[in-house]
This record gives C-alpha cells, structure tokens and sequence, in this order.
C-alpha cells in the first residue's frame, strides 16, 4: 500500500515539439524565459536592409513592434544606421555573430507595446506564488536581422518570401589581363529596371581584387567583403528603385592578374557565402541574379585584345579576331590539353581589329584546345571547344 502524495500545482509548456509539464511548489515565486542563439544569418538578406533603411528614411515605417526589434542588431533600443552596418557585416560573411545581441529574442505576447517604439519590453513571465491555472503565457520569437520574417527556423512558420522567374543580367567585357598589371574591370547590366538591392559573392582565380570605383551606384567599402584573396562579397541596398542604361558603369571592380588571361577565366558570380540574389519591383520580389561576359569586338580598338573564337564549341571552322595598338608581327599558336602544339603561325599583324580563320582538320579530334596570340610587347591565351 503506497501513502497518498500531496499534489503539486502544475505547470504546462508547450511549443512546436510539444507539451511539457513540471510539478512546482506551492508557494514558491517562479521566472521563465526562452532563449535560441544559433544561426544569426537565417532569414537575413540585403532584401532586410532595404527594408530598415525605408523605415529608418520614414519612406516605409515597420507596421508591428516585432519588426522594431527584429531591426536592433546592436541591441541599443533603437533603430538606426549602426544596425544596418552590423547586419551587412553579417550578410557578407565578415563576421557571424551580432556583437551584444542574441540571435533570437523572445518577448512576451500581450504585452503593452508602443508601435514604433517597443523599448525596453519585456522577456520574463514572472509566476508569484503557483497556486491556481494561470493560461495564455507564451512567448513570441523574433529573429534578429530578420524583418520580412523569412527565417528558416522550427522555431516558428516562417513567412515564404515572394520570388519572381526574373533575372538581373550584369555583365562584364571580356578583355585580355596581363599578368602582374592591375585592370579596370568596368560593370553593367542589361536590365537594371527598378532594382532595389542586390547581394552576391564573386569568385577570382588567378588573380586579386585590389579595390573598386563607384560608378551610378553609391557604393562604399561598406559594401563589399574581401573574404580571401579570391573571394569578394557584394550587398548593396538602394532607398528607392532605381533603373539605369546598359552603357551606365554601376561600379568598376579593380583585379589584378596572375597570367595572361580573358577575363571570362578569370571572374565568376556565385552564391557561395554571400547568396546571389536581386530585389525587383515595388514588390520587391526575390529575383535572380547572374554575371554575363560579353565580346565587344570594335574596328576601332586600340589595345591589345585577344576575343572568342565564333562560334564557340564549332565544328568545320572558326574565325579568331585581336586587335592590336599597333602594326607588329604576331605569332599564333593552337595546342591540346597535352600540350601538343597542332598549329603554329607567324603573322604580320596591322594596327587595330585582325581575323584569322581556323580549320577543324588542322586539330584532328574533338576536344578542348587552347589558341594564343603573342608579340614582342602582348599575349592572350584563350579557350576553344571543336566537336563532332
């Protein structure tokens, strides 16, 4: 036979995993709180910063005191251009953490909170003295940096962010680099239309990023992350829309070469720390956003230019244009991923665009090979596919 055991009042939590419930003692005060510090980019983006600039600008004001909070990446209580800077320090991957602030906070439901100014608010439920059911104490979790809500955490459903099937097209001319010689890498866009911010990360093989030149973008240091010596992280986030020309420079990235090299082999766009994306339209829909290089062959240059043999991959034949700053001899030279030369020419190269035409029975078999164009003062190596 068991003696009767007295009966504790009851406390009940729940959340997404499910129900708890602890035995508590009568008479005792209790204090509870939540806490999750893991992850500080999850739902953080460039689409953010746009975001806290507007209601910083009042173009846009927050309509909830969740997103105020969201907004305090410095945990000042208050929102100001200081927070913007350590969320763009976190989004291009300079640092992980938001120095003095959780990744998550947790402030309770119901409380009375000022729209536009919820500091300081409440994280505590105080329980004085358990002895009767006291229902509805929950929490509410807010992700720092996060102020469209998209965070990707169990901790809550997050918000599905709106995407568009739309592409913001930057592009790049593919100029020959020198090794040792730092280059001016000038970028446009085909379609840069209402764009309120983009971010991206870029990658760099044999060569450095130097710096960069503002263009029609007001671009600062602040803008961009030097990773590594080969990777470069990009978020810019504009006020209002904005649209500009195809001949408009945005911003000239300065790179300096380790070989002779286009420089289609030499920069690409990808999402590897800093995810690649565009902001468009007054929706300011989630779009994508890639890296084109572009061939600008002029009759009129002036410099040295090693362009992509057209068509590219080929079969049958090609044609090969370069331009020259001025008359000289050439010597033109085709070899396999061997390194078996399978052409090799000398030509008397004329000041401005030169073409020569290659054959595909010169080379044998389908393949990769590689063309080149030297004089006594330049030289370009590039690329080119022959196939069946």
């Amino acid at each position: 036979m068991h003696a009767d055991l007295p009966e504790f009042p009851m406390l009940t939590m729940t959340d997404e995993h499910g129900l708890y419930r602890f035995g508590v003692l009568e008479g005792a005060d209790y204090e509870i709180t939540a806490s999750r510090n893991t992850d500080y980019m999850d739902g953080v983006s460039t689409l953010d910063l746009v975001l806290i600039q507007r209601h910083i600008l009042d173009l846009q004001k927050f309509d909830m005191p969740y997103k105020i909070i969201a907004a305090d990446a410095n945990n000042n209580g208050k929102v100001t251009a200081a927070d913007i800077t350590e969320l763009r320090k976190l989004i291009l991957g300079i640092t992980t953490t938001l120095p003095g602030q959780q990744s998550w906070r947790f402030p309770i439901v119901n409380q009375p909170m000022d729209e536009q100014q919820p500091f300081p608010y409440s994280e505590r439920i105080v329980i004085p003295a358990l002895s009767h059911d006291m229902p509805n104490q929950n929490f509410i979790a807010v992700k720092i940096g996060d102020v469209n809500g998209t965070a990707s955490s169990g901790v809550h459903d997050p918000q599905l962010e709106s995407r568009s099937d739309k592409l913001l097209a930057l592009y790049i001319e593919d100029v020959q680099t020198q090794a040792g010689r730092l280059l001016e890498i000038p970028v446009y866009a085909h379609n840069y239309k209402e764009v309120y911010g983009m971010q991206f990360t870029l990658g760099l093989k044999n060569a450095s990023f130097t710096g960069f030149k503002a263009g029609v973008l007001n671009i600062s240091d602040q803008n961009f992350g030097v990773i590594s010596e080969d990777k470069i992280t990009f978020s810019y986030a504009a006020n209002e829309m904005e649209s500009f020309t195809e001949d408009e420079v945005l911003f000239t990235l300065l790179v300096k070469s380790k070989a002779d090299l286009p420089v289609s082999e030499v920069i690409s766009l990808n999402s590897d720390i800093t995810k690649a994306e565009s902001y468009l339209g007054t929706e300011m829909l989630v779009s994508r956003v890639t890296l084109k290089i572009r061939t600008i062959l002029r009759e009129d240059a002036e410099s040295f230019g090693l362009y992509q043999n057209e068509p590219n991959p080929f079969r049958g034949s090609t044609n090969i244009q370069f331009s020259l700053p001025e008359d000289a001899m050439v010597t033109f030279s085709i070899w396999d991923v061997t390194g078996k030369v399978m052409e090799y020419r000398k030509i008397d190269g004329k000041k401005g665009m030169n073409s020569l035409n290659v054959e595909a029975d010169i080379l044998g078999k389908p393949g990769v090979y590689y063309y080149k164009i030297e004089t006594a003062a330049h030289s370009g190596v590039r690329k080119m596919i022959l196939i069946e």
